[in-house]
């Protein structure tokens, strides 16, 4: 018996739904078509920070999980299908000529225009997509002012991101993720986190890339966070540190973007698996904040043609301890007195 890759998942525009995959090319910035495009809201000029504007997702607009992307098996072109209660309800495929049309109305036509906009404090850059995609996510999104972005190569510098960049390789890139180019979550993890809940989660709130199960003999709940260094079939991955979860794990897509009512998982999650990033920020920095951790951040050793595949094995190179290392009762984080979310959550 052996740990192997039950799932693969990209997510094509960030924060949408993603796309179940059976295999899935690895790029240098990670996945192909992972976080390729992502909405943006214009400044009204340019800020002191340099960006044109501001990076959107499901925390600001959760209606953005209504979005499910696809690729025309033809051309290969991207189409967005924005969903109610699993119905379509509107639809656009960014066919080239779509995108490079410049005969809208628009007074300032933005097509092909390269926008700088800052993701997490890393200051990147991204390809207009044109009025017709605007105009889809403000017909979707009920909002003015959205321009959807697209990232073909991947060029954002991980080393860049203030918080977390002493985590990272100086060659290490990803495009619009929140941070890092792959991330990993564990079937034994979340039927443990399940059987803490009334309402069961599903791993697809938590948008991993790689999904791994076992038996229980040789997969203990929350182990993947002690996999220091590990393959993927043929594809070195570094652990580099535990995922933060936020109030994004609360969407399910079948819901319309309503957020759960009990802010489940995330309620449960500061229960179970509080802690900090104390383990490489210092501790009076206004960076090191109450967390809690669900899913694993890697960064991978980019060799040109590797492919991962469901039912590749996973292969444990080096462990490290549980993180936070002060946790004694692994599975469990800081728990009880210890919860630094205070009382509320003991």
């Amino acid at each position: 018996s052996k740990i192997r890759v039950s799932a693969l998942w990209c997510y094509p525009l960030k924060s949408a739904k993603g796309v179940a995959v059976e295999s899935m090319q690895v790029l240098e910035g990670g996945p192909a078509n992972d976080r390729e495009w992502m909405v943006v809201q214009l400044n009204s000029q340019k800020a002191e920070d340099g960006s044109d504007a501001k990076f959107i997702t499901g925390r600001q607009i959760p209606e953005l999980v209504s979005i499910q992307p696809s690729f025309c098996p033809n051309t290969g072109d991207l189409i967005l299908t924005f969903e109610r209660d699993g119905v379509a309800v509107r639809h656009l495929e960014l066919r080239p000529e779509i995108i490079n049309d410049s005969s809208s109305n628009h007074s300032t036509n933005s097509n092909n225009r390269s926008i700088s906009v800052k993701v997490w404090n890393t200051l990147t850059s991204g390809i207009d997509q044109g009025d017709v995609a605007a105009e889809f996510l403000r017909e979707c999104l009920n909002e003015d002012g959205l321009r959807l972005l697209r990232m073909p190569t991947a060029a954002r510098v991980l080393k860049d991101c203030p918080k977390y960049g002493v985590l990272a390789g100086p060659k290490d890139v990803a495009k619009f993720s929140d941070w890092s180019p792959f991330s990993i979550g564990s079937e034994r993890s979340l039927a443990y986190l399940n059987d803490h809940m009334e309402d069961p989660a599903q791993m697809r709130q938590f948008r991993p890339n790689i999904v791994v199960n076992g038996s229980s003999s040789i997969l203990q709940p929350f182990a993947e966070e002690t996999w220091k260094n590990f393959k993927v079939g043929q594809v070195s991955m570094r652990n580099v540190k535990n995922v933060a979860r936020c109030v994004m794990t609360t969407l399910k897509p079948e819901r319309n973007g309503q957020r759960h009512p009990q802010m489940e998982p995330l309620k449960t999650l500061r229960k179970l698996r509080a802690g900090s990033y104390a383990e490489f920020l210092p501790s009076d920095s206004p960076m090191c904040t109450p967390e809690c951790f669900f899913n694993c951040n890697l960064i991978h050793q980019f060799v040109p043609g590797q492919v991962i595949r469901v039912g590749d094995e996973i292969e444990i190179l080096e462990t490290k301890q549980p993180y936070p290392s002060s946790a004694n009762n692994f599975p469990l984080l800081m728990t009880g007195k210890d919860n630094p979310f205070g009382a509320k959550y003991q």
